[in-house]
């Protein structure tokens, strides 16, 4: 019988900003399938929030490591940075 090994998760959160709407909504589905193809089924919420020089996405996540690094590249992706 196969055994699962159990690994801790922690909750971790990462935040950024642009300023196009269309901009913050490719970031937060880049981040999404990014954590969902890393994990089988996560748990991961995400906010928008409109701020006066555009907008805020904040996104808490469950997961063994914490991934600032590689969604900070996927929001540069879409920045264009």
């Amino acid at each position: 019988m196969k055994q699962f090994n159990h690994v801790l998760m922690n909750r971790y959160h990462y935040q950024t900003e642009a300023t196009r709407f269309d901009t913050i909504d490719r970031i937060k589905l880049g981040i999404q399938g990014y954590i969902i193809g890393l994990y089988a089924q996560p748990d991961i919420e995400t906010a928008l929030t409109k701020l006066d020089t555009g907008w805020q996405l904040l996104a808490e996540y469950e997961a063994d490591r914490d991934l600032t690094e590689s969604l900070e590249r996927i929001a540069n992706t879409y920045k264009g940075g």
